[in-house]
């Protein structure tokens, strides 16, 4: 638990550089290889993805008003590609790997070896890391638990937008993962603390659902508060008890990224 709360800490604060931290923490904690440990979370990175996807196609599929939302016409289907083609892809790695790993390191290395060197061993890795999932059941479970905790997450993000006035209060569930989508579009720019996610959540507000400027941006900050800083002080607190500074794991994570 210390290293989940630690890691996701220096996520918060350092932006993609702590993201890092956590699989580093885990492999020194069990001895396994920080390689290892990194493949792990980018499997539970796909899962993520995969889970949010299915909910936000099928937001988009049994609510059909949101289709004459802007932005949104073509974003259901590329959303619902990117999340077949995501499955088909991990579900290839899986079954395998090295032929995959090759069929890149060749397509890839028409343009650079070095990067299709890369690419193969980025793909080894990430089916070193599906291979936690030892069956179908185990396979289930895992995507099972990652739609509960996005769901767990949208009831968060419906909660934070039902303690302010209208008209903010008055968006429904499948506007708010709509919000959730523009949010996690927003956090994957390189902002530290994840500021981006602020930013995606008060265009949405303002472009899509028409808020006032001042109401979207406070929304915006307190959801970004509430769902990516609020692990902050517990994660320093643990940092505290175990002697860890977190300023010298991201050194030591930024040092090794390339490697990995």
């Amino acid at each position: 638990m210390g290293s989940q709360f630690i890691g996701f800490t220096g996520l918060a604060i350092f932006g993609r550089i702590g993201e890092l931290i956590r699989p580093l923490l885990v492999a020194r904690r069990t001895g396994l290889t920080f390689s290892s440990q990194v493949a792990v979370v980018t499997v539970e990175r796909v899962f993520d993805l995969g889970a949010f996807g299915l909910i936000f196609s099928l937001n988009l599929l049994l609510s059909p008003s949101l289709r004459t939302l802007p932005y949104l016409g073509g974003a259901g289907k590329v959303i619902g590609a990117l999340t077949v083609s995501l499955v088909v892809f991990v579900v290839l790695v899986r079954l395998a790997g090295t032929a995959v790993a090759r069929l890149a390191a060749w397509f890839v290395g028409l343009m650079s070896k070095s990067a299709g060197a890369a690419a193969s061993e980025k793909i080894l890795s990430f089916r070193d890391g599906l291979n936690v999932i030892d069956s179908v059941a185990d396979f289930g479970l895992a995507a099972a638990l990652s739609i509960v905790l996005w769901l767990t997450i949208s009831l968060a993000y419906v909660l934070v937008l039902k303690a302010f006035p209208a008209p903010v209060r008055d968006l429904t569930v499948a506007h708010t993962i709509v919000l959730m989508g523009f949010s996690i579009a927003g956090s994957a720019l390189p902002v530290p603390g994840g500021g981006g996610a602020w930013a995606g959540n008060t265009f949405a507000l303002t472009a899509l659902f028409h808020l006032p400027q001042e109401l979207a941006g406070s929304a915006g900050l307190l959801l970004w508060l509430v769902t990516t800083l609020a692990v902050i002080p517990v994660g320093l607190i643990y940092a505290k008890v175990e002697g860890i500074s977190l300023g010298q794991m991201a050194k030591r994570t930024e040092a090794a990224e390339p490697e990995v």
